[in-house]
């Protein structure tokens, strides 16, 4: 998910730099890295192995912001997703399958 970080009064940042950070609390905490777009916004990759409901805290330049509320669930893979893996990686299809399926 995407990240947009704000100043003070509110207004979009437009610019990167910042150091961010992002924690996953249930009651075991999670951390997560992200990549800083430079244009103010921060893509947050949510580690694969989550699942349930999970408090976000944000972290930028060492202040912590409450983001509230994420539910990851997991979809899973189509028979369709499910062949074309098996096609396309012969003798490593379950492996793949299994990242995949555990991939948010």
């Amino acid at each position: 998910f995407k990240v947009q970080l704000r100043d003070k009064f509110g207004n979009k940042r437009h610019k990167g730099g910042d150091d961010v950070k992002v924690r996953f609390e249930r009651p075991v905490t999670t951390q997560s890295s992200g990549n800083d777009d430079n244009d103010g916004t921060f893509d947050v990759v949510v580690p694969p192995e989550l699942e349930g409901d999970y408090k976000v805290i944000v972290t930028v330049d060492g202040e912590d912001l409450d983001a509230g509320d994420l539910k990851v669930e997991k979809s899973g893979l189509t028979d369709d997703e499910r062949a074309e893996v098996e096609r396309r990686f012969p003798g490593t299809s379950g492996a793949m399958i299994r990242l995949l399926e555990n991939a948010t």
